[in-house]
């Protein structure tokens, strides 16, 4: 608001001001000072598509005359979740373990580099045990989830949801209780008052486990994953 109200004073002594926003954020400047609507011009910068990617995989496998098919190329973008740091990362993963390995790029080598690439982001480790754990409780014992793999408590259930497949950094109430569902053996029905209060608890431990880590938003009942790097590290550690 203090941003907001200052910009509108200079901007009418001339000033020319870019604001850089998160796409879910970008009319806070306006919401919190409405004199500003008619003075500013949006322009939305879109995320990496998975055809870009895609593109780095194609041009740096050729230039290293390494064969790699397009069902591999398809599952490098995807699972970079946007990010070209990511993308590069896993690619070079890739390349390093096909030469060491003496083996043509298959989908199993693919698995592997995801799996040494999540092995450069082992700090979120600390934060991933905090979530699960759950914040200080009292005598009560938390209710349990029955899943195929065992029975999680429901902050491991919807770190569990976060990653299900398709890996997406926006995710709204349907879609995190088709994924819920989809988990639990008995399909029951959770509703969108203990989601919503269950994702709020995760993000004070976020920030409570690392204040600097800009990773999780709730708004509007959709979760923002704002860490691509966090995302992939659930999906492959």
């Amino acid at each position: 608001m203090y941003i907001a109200r200052t910009l509108k004073t200079e901007l009418f002594n001339g000033l020319k001001a870019v604001i850089i926003s998160l796409l879910h954020r970008s009319e806070e400047a306006i919401i919190f000072n409405p004199d500003l609507i008619g003075r500013t011009t949006s322009i939305e910068i879109l995320p990496w598509t998975a055809a870009e990617l895609k593109a780095i995989a194609v041009k740096g496998f050729k230039l290293l005359g390494m064969p790699i098919g397009e069902a591999e190329e398809n599952l490098l973008a995807q699972e970079s979740i946007t990010s070209p740091q990511l993308m590069q990362a896993n690619c070079f993963q890739l390349a390093f373990a096909a030469m060491q390995k003496k083996q043509p790029i298959i989908r199993e080598l693919v698995h592997f580099a995801f799996k040494q690439t999540a092995r450069n982001y082992a700090h979120y480790e600390r934060l991933v045990k905090a979530i699960v754990q759950g914040p200080v409780q009292g005598i009560g014992r938390r209710k349990l989830y029955a899943l195929e793999q065992g029975s999680v408590n429901i902050y491991h259930l919807l770190l569990l949801a976060f990653k299900e497949n398709p890996p997406v950094t926006e995710l709204s109430m349907v879609t995190l209780k088709e994924r819920i569902k989809g988990l639990l053996l008995s399909k029951e029905l959770l509703s969108s008052t203990i989601i919503s209060a269950t994702i709020n608890k995760i993000i004070k431990i976020v920030k409570a486990t690392m204040p600097d880590l800009d990773a999780l938003e709730y708004k509007a009942q959709c979760l923002y994953i704002l860490d691509p790097f966090l995302l992939f590290y659930l999906r492959w550690k």
